[in-house]
Order: structure tokens, then C-alpha cells, then sequence
């Protein structure tokens, strides 16, 4: 294995910086090493007639735009579609896609039969996690004293904040010199350019990038890596696609520049730490597919994808030769070679109207195990970050500015077939950020994480990328929290703010998790197998009342568990089916339901089990049993005159009154904290609807109005919210409502 130094050597270079106060203004030519000579430009010879269209799309051009709207929601997206060809979205309230990973995103992709769009970012990222993986594995490898630019501490770099004891080389000076008229445009409007003679330095130091030739280009990995970042911004001629000859597609590349530049200066200066929690995924498995996927679209950038075919062919035979690579590495750069190779050929036919082979059919169904098989372990994700800045005075809080990539985004694209015909793609791109930091508390990667993990921490955008970005007037009515191939359901809100919720897992059986508000921190609060259902914790929460079906006749039971996993304990044992297990405010009795068949009634029991006390004697099935905040009451359903209703008696099961009296079913209620109302669903409008009302039943008033089904509502601890389960986005997930924006 090689030591530092050899490292050192392979990864340095020194982009652009300008000394203004002498007038210095050149470029420092990096030195030849042992991978120029592995370096094979790839010859790109393809003459573009793409069948195109013109902005603005009508809608009912796109072919499949109602296919895909069964799980990404396009209702509040299509005019920027319409307007642009294309959008980036953020995973969340729009879709049930991961936003963590590209193989589980592309797999799920092909699950759903959406076709996908092959990103430039995909490309990068599995070159950055090859290479940072095997840097990973070299002595002494701790690099975060290797400055890639090299930045001479008495000179001043090409960007200058005047109002700052600080100056910064920011990620947009080094593409604004690539050829990024976006980048410069960014910085003269943020009045970076401001600065004496910066017009003519700019053309100076231009001219001398355009002056390098091969050898300087490909002399290291870095500066070859640069010449691959520069094939974003070619201008494209007629006969490629509209959507890469727009100004908003330019921002969209140089986002994807920004976020490869900083995942590159992360992977070689980072210090791993092996002790650092990775980050906790759901580790969903998909079941198998009975067809294969439709066929996709690459990002057509043959310059690009040529490029960086170069690049990792130099990359591996470099590593190689150094003698650094374990035969798993070795065997991932040649899939990725394979796997270039094919992005290449697709490519050119796309460009030239050509149909697909079915060998590049089958490269998209193929994609997702190919992926994960290049990309082992858990991936990093939300993790590259680089705080830039020389510090020009003695301030111990000046600030630099901190450049990161966090969760992975969706792009949706219109794209043009060879038969004329538009369709929507879907790909992951990466996501970018840029904000101030002190010099002195640079971001790790576990202290970036637990910013993204947070909403209310996690910075903006980069104020050029929002308008790729769609407005979220969704979130003024409901905000989704779950992203999960898989159902998620059942969700009951804690004392402490956070949401216990259901995940159906690849077995068809159901586990308990738990996230914050804002559904960031999912976590597994138990291990168990079999079926279990309906989670309620104590209000305490140190236990957890679930149902459970472990039983050779099938009969459900409830159990209780401590909320660490320890402590299992049935709490019934009859020949009927119990459920709905629902906790006393004190925490010293549950409700539930218990009966055979069609006909069940409510119960109550002491926390242990002990003293079951039947309070309903109905000839009809009783449900859903719900305790008043005060523990004087209990809502619950009753199934009378052919339809479910909602009722409420004493705890003791005295007073029953009916509440509802609709020719329709309501069920699932739910008091709200100050006991003056209750929340409910209703299928009385045609579809299940959330619906409040007072708690003697009056102003009964619905408070969702969409066309797929919302259940399950549960009350926020302050009274503000309400979280429910709905299919708005394809399969079942967690929402919260906010009603204090409801009624502006």
C-alpha cells in the first residue's frame, strides 16, 4: 500500500486564484503523474436530429402523465413542466420515492413501471463513491490537510466578500472559468465582481484555460475531473432535446457541477472516522416484478458521459498500477466502464432517432443491480461538505462559506421517443447547498447530518436553484412525512411531539417506527416478528400496546411491550380476536375491542391485563374505542342500521350517545387535547374523508377534500395538527395536516 505522499501527488491541483494586489493572474499548470498516461479521449462523432417539441408542453401531449400521477403528484408541478420540459422535486410531499439512495430509487422506479432518466449525477456520484472508496483503504490515509487548490495564504483568491474579514475560492468561481455563464452571472449578481479589474483578470485567465492542452488537462485526476465538469456547459445545437437548450436547464447543470466539486474535495480531504454512526435507512426490499420495466431515457451528453468514460478508465488503470486496488474495486471500475459504455450507445440513438435494442431495453431493468453492486454497504448520503475560506485577519469568528450536498432529489423529464411521442422519465439528481459558516466549527459529516435530519435547521437553497424547484402551495394543506415504497399507516402522535406509525415490510408483516414531526429521525422501535398491528404507547411512553397474530387458530391478541424491546407480555388469551388497544390518560387502564366474527364489543383492563370489564352489550359490532383527555369518556364506533357511526359513553360504559347518523361509514375517532372536539373519518362524501366535530356532535365539517381515501387522523399533542394516513400520492402514507393554515 502507498503512503501519503504518493497521495498527495496523485490528487493535487491548483485551480485558478489571482494575487489582485500585485496583478498576478495565471494559471498554475499541474504536473505530470502516473495516471496522465492512462488517459484515452473518447471521440464523440454523432450528428443530433432528436425528434423535439416545443415549450410550452400541452399536457395531453405526455402520454403517460396520468401513469405517472398515481404516485408522483402533478397536479401542483405540470405548469412548470409545461413551461421548462422538465422539474426537480423534493421527496416528500410529492411521491413515496427513498431520498436517500440512487439504486433504491431506480429500483423502485422500475417497480412502478415509471420509466427513468439516467442522470449526469448518478454518473458522478458512482465515480465519487469508487474512488472515495478506495482511498478509504490506503495507509495513513487522513487527507484533510490537502488543500486541492492550493490556495497561496498571502495572496487573495478570485472572489472577494468586501464586507467579510474573509475571503472565499467558492465552487462558482472555478465553473464561471469552465464556461459557465450561469455561474458568472451568479456571482455579478451577488456583487462578487465588483472588485478592481475583475473583468480582465476573468478574460485573462479564460483565455488560458482555453489555451491547455491534452497533457495538462489529463496530467492528474483532479484536472481530468475538471475537463468532465466542463462538458456540462457546452452549448447544445439544434437536434438535441428543448429541454437542454434552455437558460433553467444551465442552472440545473451547474447545480450538478457544485454538488460533484464538493463530493470530490470531500472524498480526498475528509477524515474518516470507521467509529461515526452511518446513517439508518429502511432497508426496503422490492418484490419481484411479473414484466420488465419500461424502457427509459438517458441524459443525452454524449461529451459528458465520454468524458467521464475517460476518466474512470484513467482512474482504475492508475489506482491499478499503484497497486491500491482490492479485486472488489477492480471488478466495480470495469462495471462502471461496461456500464458507461452502454449510456453512450443509448445515447446516440436517442440523438439520432433511433429505436432502442432490446440489449438497451434491458439495460434499465438491469440498472438497479448493477448499481448496487457498485455502490456496496450503506451509501453516504447528505454527507460532502467543504468549508472554503482564507482568513485575512485575526477574527476568531470570521466566517467562511460552507458548500454541502445533502438528500437526493427527483428530476422529471418530458422526453422526446423516436415515434414523436413525449413521456415522463423520473431519475435522482443531487441536491446542493451553500451557506456561512464559522471557520472555526467546520461541519462533520455526522453534524451535517443531524442538520438535514432537522427541517427547521436545514438551510435554503441556493437562491438561483429555487426556480427549478416548484412552489409548495401543497403544504399549506397537508405535508407529507413518509417516503416508503411500502405502506405506511396507523400513525399516533406522542407526548413528546414525535408520530409512532406502521411500515408494511417485504414479508407482508408490519413494523413499528417512530420520526419526528417533520419525519426526519425514522426509527425501529421494535424487532418482532410476526403480524403486529395498531401501536399505542402508555403515555409515559415506556410501553407500547400492540396486536399480535402468533396464534395456530389465527385469533389476534393484544400484547404490551417496554418500549426498548424488552418485556413482552400478552394481555389477552381468549378464543376470540381483540384489538384497538388503546391507553387511559393516567396510563393505567386499556380499551379495546374483543369478539368473534362480526360482532365485537369494548372493552376495558387494567395495564397488566388484570380486570377486564365489558362496557358495551350491543347486538352489532362495536370498534375503535378512543379515551376522552380527561379519561371520563370513550368515543367508539358502532355498527347499527347498516352503517358504522360514532358514539360516546362514560368510561364506565353509562350514557352511550350517538354522535353521527349517516348512510355512510364513519370510524377512526380521535379527541382532540382540550376535549372540545373530535376528529373522524367519513366515507359520507364518496371517498373517506378527515372530519371534525364538536364533542356532543354538532358543526360536523370536513377538512380534506381529495380524490383517494385519508383515515386514520390523529391529534397533535398542542392541537394544532392533525396527522392521517392517505393515498394522494400513490401508496399509503403519513400526512400531517396543519390547522392554523387551513383556516387563513
Amino acid at each position: 500500500m502507498k503512503t501519503r505522499a504518493v497521495i498527495i501527488v496523485l490528487m493535487i491541483s491548483v485551480p485558478v486564484w489571482v494575487n489582485m494586489s500585485k496583478g498576478q493572474n495565471a494559471i498554475k499548470k499541474p504536473e505530470r503523474n502516473t495516471f496522465s498516461q492512462y488517459y484515452e479521449q473518447y471521440e464523440v462523432d454523432i450528428k443530433a436530429n432528436a425528434s423535439g417539441y416545443k415549450l410550452l408542453l400541452d399536457i395531453s401531449d405526455i402520454v403517460n402523465f396520468k401513469d405517472i400521477d398515481q404516485f408522483i403528484d402533478l397536479n401542483d408541478i405540470s405548469g412548470l413542466i409545461r413551461r421548462n420540459g422538465f422539474i426537480v422535486i423534493e421527496p416528500g410531499i410529492y411521491s413515496e420515492f427513498s431520498s436517500h439512495d440512487f439504486d433504491t430509487i431506480y429500483q423502485t422506479l422500475g417497480w412502478l413501471k415509471i420509466p427513468a432518466f439516467v442522470t449526469s449525477d448518478t454518473g458522478l456520484f458512482i465515480y465519487h463513491t469508487l474512488l472515495a472508496d478506495s482511498l478509504k483503504g490506503i495507509e495513513e490515509s487522513e487527507l484533510s490537510d490537502i488543500w486541492l487548490h492550493a490556495i497561496d495564504p498571502k495572496s487573495q483568491p478570485f472572489t472577494i466578500y468586501k464586507d467579510d474579514a474573509i475571503s472565499y475560492v467558492r465552487g462558482l468561481d472555478l465553473m464561471a472559468l469552465l464556461g459557465s455563464g450561469e455561474a458568472l452571472k451568479i456571482l455579478t449578481n451577488e456583487g462578487n465582481t465588483d472588485h478592481e479589474r475583475y473583468g480582465l483578470h476573468l478574460s485573462k485567465l479564460k483565455s488560458q484555460v482555453v489555451t491547455l492542452d491534452h497533457i495538462n488537462w489529463h496530467a492528474n485526476l483532479y484536472w481530468s475531473w475538471l475537463y468532465c465538469i466542463q462538458a456540462l456547459f457546452q452549448e447544445v445545437p439544434e437536434g438535441y432535446p428543448g429541454f437542454l437548450r434552455t437558460q433553467i436547464w444551465n442552472k440545473r447543470q451547474l447545480n450538478t457541477a457544485l454538488a460533484s466539486w464538493t463530493q470530490f474535495q470531500d472524498d480526498v480531504t475528509r477524515h474518516y472516522d470507521p467509529a461515526e454512526p452511518q446513517p439508518m435507512a429502511l432497508g426496503i426490499t422490492m418484490p419481484l416484478r411479473q414484466q420488465p420495466v419500461p424502457a427509459g431515457y438517458v441524459e443525452p451528453n454524449p461529451l459528458f458521459w465520454g468524458r467521464l468514460l475517460s476518466l474512470t478508465r484513467m482512474t482504475s488503470k492508475g489506482l491499478e498500477d499503484l497497486n491500491v486496488l482490492t479485486s472488489e474495486a477492480r471488478q466495480r471500475f470495469t462495471e462502471f466502464e461496461k456500464l458507461l459504455q452502454q449510456i453512450l450507445d443509448i445515447v446516440s440513438k436517442q440523438l439520432t432517432c433511433k429505436s432502442l435494442s432490446p440489449e438497451n431495453c434491458d439495460f434499465f431493468d438491469k440498472l438497479p443491480s448493477i448499481l448496487r453492486f457498485m455502490l456496496p454497504g450503506v451509501q453516504k448520503y447528505g454527507l460532502a461538505t467543504v468549508l472554503n475560506g482564507n482568513v485575512r485577519t485575526n477574527e476568531t469568528n470570521a466566517m467562511g462559506i460552507e458548500q454541502a450536498v445533502g438528500d437526493i432529489d427527483l428530476i422529471i423529464v418530458a422526453c422526446p421517443m423516436p415515434d414523436g411521442k413525449i413521456k415522463l422519465a423520473v431519475g435522482p439528481v443531487l441536491s446542493y447547498y451553500e451557506f456561512k459558516n464559522p471557520m472555526s466549527k467546520k461541519l462533520t459529516d455526522k453534524s451535517w447530518r443531524l442538520i438535514i435530519n432537522n427541517s427547521s435547521r436545514i438551510p435554503k437553497r441556493p437562491g438561483w436553484y429555487v426556480p427549478l424547484l416548484p412552489l409548495k402551495n401543497i403544504s399549506s394543506r397537508f405535508t407529507r412525512l413518509t417516503n416508503h415504497l411500502f405502506d405506511s399507516w396507523d400513525p399516533h402522535w406522542l407526548r413528546d411531539g414525535n408520530i409512532a406509525f406502521l411500515v408494511t415490510n417485504k414479508d407482508g408483516n408490519h413494523d413499528i417506527y417512530v420520526m419526528n414531526p417533520d419525519g426526519r429521525n425514522v426509527k425501529k422501535l421494535i424487532n418482532i416478528s410476526d403480524i403486529h398491528l395498531e401501536p399505542h404507547l402508555s403515555p409515559d411512553q415506556k410501553k407500547i400496546a400492540f396486536v399480535k397474530d402468533d396464534r395456530p387458530d389465527n385469533y389476534c391478541d393484544i400484547y404490551v411491550v417496554n418500549s426498548d424491546g424488552s418485556g413482552l407480555k400478552r394481555l389477552t388469551d381468549n378464543n376470540t380476536d381483540n384489538f384497538s388497544p388503546c391507553w387511559s390518560p393516567d396510563g393505567k387502564k386499556i380499551a379495546f375491542e374483543s369478539g368473534k366474527y362480526s360482532h365485537h364489543e369494548i372493552y376495558t383492563m387494567n395495564a397488566d391485563g388484570s380486570e377486564k370489564k365489558k362496557l358495551t352489550n350491543n347486538s352489532a359490532d362495536n370498534s375503535s374505542p378512543c379515551w376522552s383527555p380527561d379519561g371520563e369518556k370513550i368515543a367508539f364506533v358502532l355498527f347499527r342500521d347498516g352503517n358504522d357511526d360514532i358514539y360516546v359513553m362514560n368510561s364506565d360504559g353509562s350514557g352511550q350517545k350517538r354522535l353521527t347518523n349517516n348512510p355512510s361509514s364513519d370510524r377512526n375517532p380521535c379527541w382532540s387535547p382540550d376535549g372540545q372536539q373530535i376528529v373522524f373519518a367519513s366515507k359520507r362524501d364518496g371517498n373517506f374523508e378527515i372530519y371534525i366535530m364538536n364533542v356532543d356532535g354538532s358543526e360536523q365539517k370536513r377538512i380534506t377534500n381529495n380524490r383517494v381515501e385519508d383515515i386514520e387522523p390523529f391529534w397533535s399533542p398542542d392541537g394544532k395538527k392533525i396527522a392521517f394516513r392517505s393515498t394522494i400520492a400513490g401508496n399509503s402514507g403519513i400526512f400531517i395536516m396543519d390547522l392554523e393554515s387551513r383556516k387563513k
